[in-house]
């Protein structure tokens, strides 16, 4: 965590880990918001385009992969009822030398403690570069 990771036109730090069991807010006796299945892992990254070209960030870029080899696709769901609004990092041009700070949540089991974080390039390619992550 903290490392800078370049993976295609785009340098990816992770600079903290946090868990939620719920994303949003209570108005007036209603939850308006998502509830995680398991638990919410919150990343919160910061991108940066070192192309020379604007490129579309997606948070689809980043998969956590537990000990068993499951992959944990990011839940845009629970990401828009993130505190600061507009605070999800999920799909936006981002401009060459342009650093984008956001987060991105993941839906887990509750008991999963160790993951490795795959991030990939673009949605073309399969190269992945992995990351440790410790809950």
């Amino acid at each position: 965590m903290g490392d800078s990771i370049q993976a295609g036109d785009f340098k990816w730090k992770i600079t903290k880990s946090s868990t939620a069991t719920e994303i949003g807010e209570d108005l007036m006796g209603t939850f308006f918001g998502e509830k995680a299945d398991g638990i919410f892992i919150i990343l919160d990254v910061e991108v940066e385009n070192t192309g020379n070209s604007a490129n579309y960030l997606m948070d689809s870029y980043l998969k956590l992969v537990d000990d068993q080899g499951r992959e944990f696709s990011p839940s845009t769901a629970a990401a828009i009822y993130l505190k600061p609004e507009g605070s999800a990092l999920m799909f936006e041009q981002v401009n060459p030398g342009i650093t984008k700070k956001g987060k991105i949540v993941f839906d887990v089991p509750k008991d999963l403690k160790v993951a490795d974080i795959k991030i990939s390039s673009n949605l073309l390619e399969s190269t992945f570069y992995k990351v440790k992550l410790i809950i």
